[in-house]
């Protein structure tokens, strides 16, 4: 977000809050709820990741920019949002109850201009980050409504899981940046099954949905840790569906 600035850090600070960078990955492994997140994080000294030190941003088209302007987008299992903004050099904690978040401006604007508009007013089509936030808003007040007959249309899913996973795809295929630019698309879309401890996601140039099942990973070992390669030439990006021809009889 540009508007962002974070707060000024002080490693002298007299209550020994430890500064942190990498702020989702300290959310993800110190909190499990929003309100845990909300009396938590008043506890550290947030501050930006330094760009200088990731080599893979140098390709990002980032141009002079040496610390990633965040805001942070938190959604815990029992279906509560929030975002962390940092304006003017203060942390905010705002409740998200639409659990949307685009780039720009910050939340509270956006949510001012959504409450100025009607939830009957057109769609926005555009792809700049309010028109995105207004589309998928309005998308996610209906997303639960069936528009058709599942019973008459090309909807065979195998289960509930499916079913949602899938419709969850839709919605953020909506406000995808396609790849229109040699400096800029969206670079991974992420679902998660709160219910299983799911993760899918997708990367800009593989759109098959590919899995990680959080149930098998081993969290109370702290040395046992990994990285799994979001973009990676080594995972089918087709499937070959040959065999699942029917034969057709002909009269």
């Amino acid at each position: 977000m540009s508007d962002t600035v974070y707060p000024t850090t002080n490693p002298l600070d007299s209550t020994n809050r430890p500064i942190v960078s990498n702020l989702c990955s300290y959310i993800l492994g110190n909190f499990a709820t929003i309100e845990d997140v909300k009396r938590g994080i008043r506890l550290i000294q947030p501050t930006g990741i330094d760009l200088t030190q990731i080599g893979l941003t140098l390709h990002a088209g980032l141009g002079p920019l040496r610390t990633l302007p965040l805001h942070v987008a938190i959604h815990d299992a029992s279906g509560a949002s929030m975002a962390i903004e940092f304006l003017d050099g203060t942390m905010h904690l705002i409740d998200n109850p639409l659990g949307v978040l685009t780039n720009d401006p910050p939340l509270s604007v956006q949510l001012d201009r959504l409450a100025a508009a009607s939830l009957h007013e057109g769609v926005p089509s555009g792809m700049s980050s309010t028109d995105r936030f207004v589309r998928l808003a309005k998308y996610n007040h209906v997303s639960s409504q069936d528009t058709y007959d599942v019973q008459t249309s090309f909807t065979a899913a195998s289960s509930v899981d499916q079913s949602g996973v899938t419709r969850a795809l839709h919605l953020l295929n909506t406000v995808v940046q396609p790849i229109i630019s040699p400096t800029f698309a969206t670079e991974w879309i992420v679902i998660r099954d709160h219910q299983n401890l799911h993760v899918y996601f997708q990367s800009t140039e593989n759109s098959v949905l590919r899995r990680i099942d959080l149930n098998t990973v081993d969290w109370m070992d702290p040395t046992h840790r990994k990285t799994w390669p979001v973009a990676s030439t080594a995972s089918p990006w087709y499937m070959d569906v040959e065999n699942e021809f029917a034969e057709v009889i002909v009269g």
